[in-house]
């Protein structure tokens, strides 16, 4: 067989390097496919609650994943929370453009307390018959108030804290032995607050390993005279383009 030239060699290359590139477009437009798919399956998904072994209250949603921002900037939905996390990313996508985790997270607080008023007398002569009303929380530890009243005005002042564990990780799903799903955990320590809503968005940085060193075996043309030999070896790779 005749030797190959350099001229078709080069060709040859150029002809292999399109092809992986033309390969490497269309594989990533399925993987942009397949991930729209699994958002738009998942955005409505409702928050679910449970109490752990403290009895604190856990929210817990589906972690919706992408590798990039734009998948879920582009999905067309009527979800108000999602229209939330959506103008979130939009504001922060160069901080987790390479990857990072964006989440929104909506709480109300409520309580109905008791409290024993006392009476400060005015000693103002003209006001002698409009004294202060005041009243205060018992309870400090989550909520504290302090009220004061007269004839005129009603005066509160309030303080409410919260603590958050916030968990993003996988957990098992339920009928499927094998089978993981990504979840955002939101627990609540505050007995008094409930969270109403919350959506979470991971972008994955799936950043390929380029060097790796493996065994293979099988049959190889090499370039210059195209006839197949048969080999077997150990060899130092380095991986300029990955598929997958």
């Amino acid at each position: 067989m005749k030797p190959i030239t350099t001229r078709e060699y080069m060709i040859l290359l150029v002809v292999c390097v399109l092809t992986v590139l033309i390969v490497k477009e269309g594989c990533n437009r399925k993987d942009n496919v397949i991930q729209s798919n699994v958002l738009y399956e998942h955005i409505n998904d409702s928050t679910k609650y449970y109490k752990d072994k403290y009895n604190n209250e856990v929210a817990s949603t589906y972690l919706l994943q992408g590798t990039n921002t734009a998948l879920l900037l582009n999905l067309k939905t009527n979800n108000e929370t999602i229209k939330w996390l959506q103008q979130e990313v939009r504001d922060n996508k160069d901080k987790v453009k390479d990857g990072g985790t964006i989440g929104v997270i909506g709480a109300n607080t409520s309580f109905t307390s008791t409290s024993t008023t006392t009476v400060i007398p005015n000693n103002s002569p003209v006001n002698i018959c409009n004294p202060t009303y005041v009243a205060e929380s018992k309870d400090t530890t989550w909520y504290k108030y302090y009220i004061t009243s007269n004839k005129d005005s009603t005066k509160l002042d309030l303080k409410v804290k919260n603590k958050y564990t916030v968990v993003f990780g996988q957990e098992k799903v339920k009928g499927k032995l094998f089978k993981k799903q990504p979840v955002a955990l939101v627990t609540n320590k505050n007995p008094y607050t409930h969270v109403t809503e919350m959506k979470v968005y991971e972008v994955v940085n799936k950043t390929p390993k380029r060097v790796s060193i493996s065994v293979g075996a099988g049959y190889c043309i090499p370039l210059f005279t195209f006839k197949p030999q048969p080999y077997i070896g150990v060899g130092v790779h380095y991986n300029i383009i990955n598929l997958w």
